[in-house]
């Protein structure tokens, strides 16, 4: 057991107060001034305080509190004249335990004192307790977090390759997802999305056209218009992503944008028909980019467009395919040569 600080100007209290201290079997270190008492705080284990406090000297009202700022688990027990009301209401707004009256009442006095210092080794118990089962809960933060980081890595790599398988089918898909994750991002990063937000937003991009694995190849490679029928079958792209990645619970935001980027702000798109803000935000974003790519590069069945013609069409199917403000804030960093984006991991692929 620590030490018990006594602090008062007045030897007759000090000698009084080592007293009731011994007599209760615990050891005392006195001191006259504050200076004093923060000295031996430092030097000492001090487990309780005794604090002479008089209501009308600011002083000893302040004493108590730079006392506890000094050692804030610190149980403190203001020294009182026993008329003095106000150093005990001024010690109890100060962050006093309790207080002793003067003159002493040697067994009341005791009590208080013993009780004082079982309130403080509960505290230090408590505390204890608290910082173990906090440690325990950053140590499982962590290895949740080191977890997740994996399976991550592995979904990427897993989607990876059925990309690349996609790619040996479908020519036109090879740098095509790059290009829409880099462009899906910008958007992402430029209106503020947090970090994470941002690569489930470029993941989504990036694996967009997945479903298409379970498109039969004369349709996807078709060079022409296709037919009612046909146009059906590509429309179930997105049903059939969702049903690859569906065993990756930890991905369901990702997931999402992929299954709605075909969707249209006006409530005409596939495949359940949403409209404006009801569509996931970042499904919205990868609806533009994916656009935009398909404008300015060459397709199977037409040629390329100029950015400025590009442009000039998403803002014609803005508020009917695409979401107005999106295609806005799209347009004003594709004028810009380079747009001061925040800097965040890039997913490989």
């Amino acid at each position: 057991m620590g030490n018990i600080l006594i602090v008062t100007p007045f030897e007759d209290e000090k000698a009084a107060l080592v007293a009731l201290c011994a007599a209760v079997g615990l050891p005392s270190s006195p001191a006259t001034t504050l200076e004093d008492a923060l000295a031996l705080l430092s030097s000492q284990d001090i487990h309780l305080a005794l604090l002479r406090t008089r209501g009308d000297q600011p002083d000893d009202r302040a004493l108590i509190r730079k006392i506890l700022r000094a050692q804030e688990d610190l149980a403190v027990i203001a020294v009182v004249d026993v008329t003095d009301h106000q150093a005990v209401m001024e010690a109890a707004k100060s962050g006093a335990f309790d207080f002793i009256a003067l003159p002493l009442n040697e067994k009341e006095a005791a009590i208080r004192v013993r009780m004082a210092v079982e309130k403080r080794a509960k505290t230090l118990e408590d505390t204890r307790y608290r910082t173990m089962l906090e440690n325990m809960v950053m140590a499982k933060t962590e290895e949740i977090w080191v977890s997740k980081d994996k399976v991550r890595k592995q979904f990427i790599a897993t989607i990876s390759a059925l990309l690349k398988a996609l790619q040996a089918r479908h020519v036109y898909t090879e740098g095509h997802s790059r290009r829409v994750a880099d462009k899906a991002k910008l958007i992402a990063q430029t209106i503020g999305l947090d970090s994470e937000t941002v690569r489930n937003i470029e993941l989504g991009a990036l694996f967009h056209d997945i479903g298409k694995l379970a498109i039969r190849d004369d349709v996807l490679n078709k060079n022409g218009k296709l037919t009612e029928e046909e146009y059906e079958h590509i429309k179930t792209h997105p049903l059939a992503a969702e049903q690859i990645l569906s065993p990756l619970e930890d991905f369901v935001p990702v997931i999402k944008i992929i299954k709605h980027e075909h969707e249209r702000w006006d409530g005409k798109g596939y495949p359940d028909g949403l409209a404006g803000e009801d569509i996931p935000l970042g499904a919205r974003m990868v609806m533009i980019a994916d656009a935009w790519d398909s404008l300015i590069y060459d397709r199977i069945y037409r040629q390329s467009c100029s950015k400025q013609d590009a442009i000039d069409e998403l803002r014609r199917c803005a508020g009917t395919q695409f979401d107005p403000k999106l295609v806005e804030v799209f347009a004003e960093l594709i004028a810009k040569p380079k747009p001061p984006v925040e800097k965040t991991e890039t997913v490989a692929t």
